[in-house]
């Protein structure tokens, strides 16, 4: 495990993870394809791409991909706190 951790930057495991979480959990989240851009002790970003996936017909993001987001990225911050 720790040759993983050393090989691997810390991004991509936590896309990884989130990744992991969205197909064995909330299938949508795996649909929209977040990934982990920065995590630190004062903020969490979490990029989803603007695609057909996640578009409406009026070229925006959906709500629903949106509030995906600021949940993940929230519960991503408190269990870095805990």
């Amino acid at each position: 495990m720790q040759a993983i951790k050393r090989l691997v930057p810390e991004t991509i495991r936590n896309t990884f993870y989130l990744r992991y979480f969205g197909l064995t959990k909330i299938p949508l989240l795996f649909y929209v394809r977040p990934s982990v851009i920065e995590k630190s002790d004062e903020r969490v970003v979490i990029r989803i791409p603007l695609r057909r996936r996640s578009k409406n017909h009026q070229g925006s993001m959906y709500f629903a991909a949106l509030a995906m987001g600021a949940d993940v990225s929230a519960v991503s911050y408190t269990h870095l706190r805990a």
